[in-house]
């Protein structure tokens, strides 16, 4: 028996008519502040610091602090003070959902890409890349910062005296805001929309918001801390893990001191061929990783690693056969034939996802058609409301990209495709609990490969490139999941959802402010861009991406590739093939999960810790059963608890000593 397995609930259980408490004022001024400073420090910490990020994933650190602060500190201390109101558990609860939501935003949420992204053209365009012939004249002057003093500046530093050159990214900026909030838009009115289907008819479990549960539980009375914080298998973990990050931390300053190993690069034993076709290959331990593993689905698990340790296999087999295996040029993933299986597996798993949901889908049709009813009278926003948000937001997204010159048809497809990556990882968040995702595949590459780049302007393709870059890609903290999380945590702490969703709204207005303000100004006053090589992916390496792959194809368009649309199908076939085989095979032990992900850049730094996670599992449900499970979960909590704690210690020490040690992939 798995512990985590989903257990059956009945449609309307979380909608009784008990009332619940709307956001307070002083959770959501509080929820409010925190936004506003951890998205200021961001950038700095991020980009110039080289720190573990302060969001990075969908559990963000900075996030989880505060609510250490809030029910571990603060809570405690309101108790001993007469006449005082301690926070509520729904009060702790809006403030993590509000950071939660908008701590992407400064980092690989938006900003990350935006600024560089819009400014790189100027400033890395050559006579040796041509791209002032085959790039540039292609770019709509509104949509970049066109004036090479701006760039320079902006990538080597703000020479003294010099005012920083604001006036030249006012256009730009609002520009892209525009499709910015077309798509937030959307991603508000598809949580909406998709909200009763995932939580309440499928019951996924949404293991991030575990953890934050058990953190805000009352004490029992005459207590002052609950039952987690009280029970020593938790602090032992802790203790553990602050002794292995104190060591690896004041290594990073007095090399004398023992580093502890949590990372053993496997590449050393895979030089010689065909092993050395498996690529870039680690075994790394992330204790926060092990810990969220304990947690999920035994089957889930045993997907991710197993499926990641296939690929790998399948790609010494192709070295091995002499298969022509070309790498991803505009994608994030090592091999292109990989990226357009799992591009078909993500397909083949949306059109799943509708099929599943179309009983749910015909009631909010029904309700959309007859008017408000009680399905959606608790919902964050009414099925009418939200339907009309998510066609607003995909027309304002599509007519932003045939006005800068992207063909209707071309445009209908690429949207089609991120709206799959989407849905496909946020299905992965809320039901897997993967805290760090990104899709394999760019949908300009698999749309050039499925069609040929001569049935494409080049003009289109950069502008689906540059546009994928900037919001496609690096998904590792973007919005929809989040507010997933955030409508079903509000299930557990009677917090209204409506009040929540507007206090979030807040939130990422608040946070497009200033992430926007401290994402432009730290390269100027940081010293460049080109210079903060504690990050150089995001200054040097991914600004050009989209750029290169798009001047190459000017130079030299490639015909429709058959292999490829052969890979396309064949992961599509074998995604759907897993997913019946799951449903109608009692013996089959496999999550489809696995297979949409493996070749990513995500498994390769987390499998480890997966597999680590699962094997406790596994050994405790052994051996100890059920009762052993839950008896030890205190322990796991600890891992995760213990890891967030040391990082935001040492991304406060970074602040000051301008040295960084990052605990989670970067």
């Amino acid at each position: 028996m798995d512990p985590d397995a989903p257990q059956a609930l009945s449609p309307t259980s979380t909608d009784d008519t008990v009332s619940r408490a709307p956001v307070g004022l002083r959770a959501g001024l509080i929820g409010l502040a925190c936004v506003l400073v951890l998205c200021g420090i961001t950038p700095y910490n991020d980009n110039q610091i080289g720190a573990t990020f302060i969001a990075g994933n969908h559990f963000p650190i900075g996030a989880l602090l505060i609510l250490l602060l809030l029910s571990l500190v603060a809570g405690p201390l309101w108790r001993k003070l007469r006449g005082s109101r301690p926070p509520s558990a729904a009060e702790m609860v809006a403030v993590w959902s509000m950071i939660t939501v908008a701590s992407g935003i400064p980092s690989s949420g938006l900003m990350r890409y935006l600024v560089p992204h819009i400014i790189a053209p100027r400033y890395y365009a050559s006579p040796e890349n041509g791209w002032e012939r085959t790039v540039l004249p292609r770019l709509p002057k509104y949509l970049w910062v066109d004036d090479e003093a701006s760039a320079r500046w902006f990538f080597e530093g703000l020479p003294g005296g010099q005012a920083l050159p604001w006036g030249h990214w006012l256009t730009p900026m609002l520009a892209w805001t525009v499709f910015t909030l077309g798509m937030y838009v959307t991603f508000v009115s598809l949580s909406v929309l998709v909200r009763r289907q995932w939580v309440e008819y499928e019951r996924f479990t949404f293991p991030l918001v575990q953890l934050p549960v058990e953190m805000v539980a009352a004490p029992d009375p005459g207590r002052s801390l609950n039952a987690l914080y009280r029970n020593r298998l938790l602090w032992i973990a802790v203790l553990l893990i602050t002794v292995i990050r104190s060591l690896n931390g004041v290594h990073k300053f007095i090399p004398a001191v023992p580093e502890v190993p949590l990372n053993w690069p496997l590449n050393e034993m895979l030089r010689e061929r065909p092993w050395s076709y498996a690529a870039w290959m680690n075994a790394t331990i992330y204790p926060l990783v092990v810990g969220f593993s304990y947690l999920l689905s035994g089957e889930v698990c045993l997907s991710l690693w197993l499926f990641y340790l296939l690929y790998k296999l399948q790609c010494v087999l192709g070295g091995a056969l002499g298969l022509n295996m070309p790498g991803v040029t505009a994608g994030y993933g090592s091999y292109l034939f990989a990226a357009h299986e799992e591009a078909g597996a993500a397909v083949a798993l949306a059109f799943w996802c509708a099929y599943v949901a179309r009983g749910h889908l015909r009631r909010v049709w029904e309700s959309l058609a007859h008017g408000r009813s009680a399905q959606d009278a608790a919902e964050p926003l009414p099925y009418r409301l939200a339907a009309l948000g998510f066609l607003a937001g995909l027309a304002i997204m599509l007519l932003w990209l045939v006005q800068v010159g992207v063909s209707p048809l071309v445009a209908i497809l690429d949207l089609a495709l991120a709206l799959t990556v989407f849905l496909v990882l946020s299905w992965m968040v809320n039901q897997a609990g993967l805290l760090f995702l990104q899709p394999t595949f760019a949908g300009s590459e698999v749309l050039a490969n499925l069609f040929g780049s001569r049935v494409f302007t080049v003009r289109s393709l950069l502008m689906l490139s540059l546009t994928e870059h900037v919001y496609f890609m690096d998904l590792r903290e973007f919005l929809l999941p989040s507010l997933l999380n955030m409508h079903r945590i509000a299930d557990d702490v009677r917090l209204n959802r409506r009040s929540m969703l507007l206090w979030a709204g807040l939130a990422i207005v608040a946070s497009l402010g200033v992430s926007s303000w401290a994402a432009i100004r730290l390269p100027y006053y940081g010293g460049g861009g080109v210079t903060m090589t504690a990050n150089a992916w995001t200054y040097i390496y991914a600004p050009q991406i989209p750029f290169r792959w798009c001047a190459s194809l000017a130079a030299l368009p490639h015909p429709a590739s058959a292999k490829m649309a052969l890979h396309f199908v064949g992961g599509g076939l074998g995604m759907l093939g897993l997913l019946v085989l799951r449903t109608r095979a009692t013996w089959f032990a496999m999550h489809p999960i696995g297979f949409i992900i493996a070749s990513g850049y995500p498994m390769g730094c987390l499998w480890f810790s997966i597999f680590l996670g699962w094997l406790g599992k596994v050994v405790i449900t052994r051996y100890g059963g059920l009762s052993g499970y839950r008896a030890l979960k205190p322990l796991f909590l600890g891992l995760v608890i213990g890891d967030c704690l040391n990082g935001a210690a040492w991304i406060v020490v970074g602040l000051f000593t301008r040295v960084g040690y990052p605990i989670l992939p970067l």
